[in-house]
């Protein structure tokens, strides 16, 4: 089933949650909506679902308006953050709540709940209290319990934020997995980068009630539309500057030449982005002309990678991540002079 949002506006107060949003989703697709806490993302999803009232905008279900629609009738399955498992109910049972509601017959009852079990690799757990479960365990039943009326759209809500990572990474897969196999349509509110990255079809970028950016996943991260996108993907050196005479300018006469990946921008103010894993760094004795000069401030070493933060000449912070053998190989501690260069760069207009 494809769905259809046009101009949606949701308020609450004089904060505009959606501020005319409009959105397609094709049959089965499995899209991630992704942004910060409070950009709109959750509003869109209940709305989608008709659990959330709009002031103004449609929502149609394969070119037919459920605008105004009850939530019951819509056909729609929701995993909620927390599971929302029944705690006086076994397994089996709360799968099987949606059919009791509809009144099918036990024997349908018995084959569906058995049938899903097995699809979300619960088959030996019908008889278990949901207390009895690991928290990935009740995520599987919740979805189990959600696809039981056989929905024509999933949507979830942050399915995966209260587990632990290990689990949430095994979760992942095994939702994509589920997904390719049943082809339900599907959209997941996440703020998780990496889930939406990892998980979805198209990723859809919310900011402030508004949607940023819309597209596929290796399109968002290699083309961010804002300098919002870049930076809420995390790991990223923003630095106020202007581009003149074809380069950027910053502070203290820095100077970058390189071809600015993102948007044409015109001279004049304009915010340069660096990921982390792009700002390049060196020995003082090994820099080049165009390179800048900096002082370690501090070392961070998790697993495979370090971070070093270093301190411009003019007195700004920057953060570079290099690899256990590139730390080795430069040798660097802390109050050492080296020097740093920027293998690509997005530039924005400020």
């Amino acid at each position: 089933m494809s769905i259809e949002v046009s101009g949606l506006v949701r308020r609450f107060g004089s904060h505009p949650a959606l501020d005319n949003v409009s959105l397609h989703v094709g049959d089965g697709e499995l899209v991630a909506l992704l942004g910060p806490s409070g950009s709109g993302k959750t509003t869109l999803l209940r709305a989608i679902a008709g659990l959330e009232p709009l002031d103004a905008g449609r929502v149609t279900y394969d070119g037919v308006d459920v605008t105004d629609a009850p939530a019951r009738m819509r056909g729609v399955g929701f995993v909620f953050q927390h599971y929302a498992l029944f705690g006086h109910l076994d397994v089996h049972e709360n799968v099987a709540f949606a059919l009791r509601v509809r009144k099918r017959p036990d024997a349908e009852v018995r084959a569906r709940v058995a049938e899903l079990l097995d699809l979300v690799q619960l088959g030996g757990f019908a008889d278990r209290y949901p207390d009895q479960l690991s928290g990935g365990q009740r995520q599987r039943v919740a979805l189990a319990r959600a696809l039981a009326a056989e929905p024509r759209v999933l949507l979830l809500d942050e399915p995966f934020s209260a587990l632990d990572a290990q689990v949430r990474k095994d979760l992942r897969r095994w939702l994509r997995s589920l997904h390719d196999r049943i082809r339900t349509t599907c959209l997941f509110v996440t703020h998780d980068q990496e889930e939406a990255f990892e998980l979805a079809d198209r990723v859809v970028v919310f900011h402030k009630g508004r949607i940023e950016q819309d597209g596929p996943p290796r399109q968002v991260w290699r083309q961010p539309s804002s300098a919002f996108v870049l930076q809420f993907l995390g790991h990223v050196n923003l630095m106020s500057g202007e581009r003149r005479g074809g380069q950027w300018v910053g502070p203290g006469d820095l100077r970058w030449l390189g071809a600015p990946q993102g948007p044409d921008v015109a001279e004049g103010p304009a915010v340069l982005g660096v990921r982390h894993r792009d700002l390049a760094v060196r020995l003082s004795a090994q820099a080049g002309p165009t390179d800048w000069p900096v002082t370690v401030e501090r070392i961070a070493t998790s697993g495979w990678r370090s971070e070093l933060q270093l301190r411009l000449t003019n007195g700004e912070l920057l953060t570079a991540e290099v690899s256990g053998d590139e730390l080795d190989e430069l040798a660097l501690r802390t109050g050492d002079a080296a020097a740093v260069w920027v293998r690509h760069g997005y530039l924005f207009a400020a």
